[in-house]
């Protein structure tokens, strides 16, 4: 399952807006929990501001068991993937 744009998500469950931290938080642990129970590959795909931050809260980082990002050189057609920090959750 592909989900694009993470921060678009919301549940009703909350008040709050989406893309706000309780949103995100939220809509990724009941998408972790169906990958678990149901043996599903689940890629969230989350915006990266210009400087290459990650658009919005950093919650995700730590829910997710890797976090990719797609890099280019201006002028340059190719892109590559890199492979961002561990994140620093127990599993």
């Amino acid at each position: 399952m592909v989900i694009d744009s993470i921060q678009t998500l919301y549940t009703d469950q909350l008040d709050s807006a989406p893309g706000s931290v309780s949103q995100l938080r939220e809509c990724a642990a009941q998408l972790v929990r169906h990958a678990k129970t149901s043996n599903t590959a689940v890629v969230l795909v989350g915006h990266v501001t210009k400087e290459g931050a990650i658009a919005g809260p950093r919650v995700l980082e730590h829910m997710v068991d890797t976090v990719l990002y797609f890099e280019h050189d201006a002028g340059s057609r190719y892109r590559i993937v890199r492979r961002g920090q561990e994140p620093f959750s127990a599993r």
